[in-house]
């Protein structure tokens, strides 16, 4: 049940820009829970500088996390083997109405998960049309590349020559 809270400031003004929670339950967080798909180019709303978060990610150059595609998440996967032990113990203990609702809840998780993997998947997909178009301004391309980010040479070239133009 670890949760990590992240804090983020202007490396200018050092203003908040940002406050989130990220992490699951049962499991301590892995770096990769700290990131967000989005543009990495931010403008802070006080000093009005343009900088880079490394935190977030262009989904078009960055490969899904597994726990992104996965139809059933890991809260769920957690909780299902719960309820069911917690329902059978009920059962036991002369409680079948409690028992019902335990497994019920477990499975209700279960159905959402499944229900809405759709509607991620969606997102996801519209998330990488998104990037993809940030990406082909070669100017913005050659912006992550100076500030250390990975873009492939395909994102680099201008449009007017076909030819890469020198940073």
């Amino acid at each position: 049940m670890s949760m990590q809270h992240l804090t983020k400031k202007c490396p200018y003004c050092g203003r908040i820009y940002e406050q989130r929670s990220y992490g699951s339950v049962g499991r301590k967080p892995a770096p990769e829970d700290a990131w967000v798909y989005g543009s990495p180019m931010k403008l802070c709303g006080n000093c009005k500088r343009i900088f880079i978060d490394m935190d977030v990610k262009e989904l078009a150059i960055t490969e899904l996390r597994k726990s992104d595609t996965a139809k059933i998440t890991a809260n769920t996967k957690m909780l299902l083997p719960m309820g069911a032990v917690v329902a059978v113990l009920l059962y036991l203990l002369g409680q079948p109405t409690f028992a019902i609702v335990a497994a019920a809840v477990a499975v209700v998780y279960l159905a959402m998960d499944l229900g809405m993997y759709p509607m991620r998947m969606g997102k996801l997909r519209k998330e990488r049309e998104a990037s993809e178009k940030r990406l082909s301004d070669p100017d913005y391309a050659r912006a992550l590349k100076k500030a250390g980010i990975d873009v492939p040479e395909k994102y680099l070239k201008s449009e007017s020559n076909g030819k890469d133009e020198e940073k």
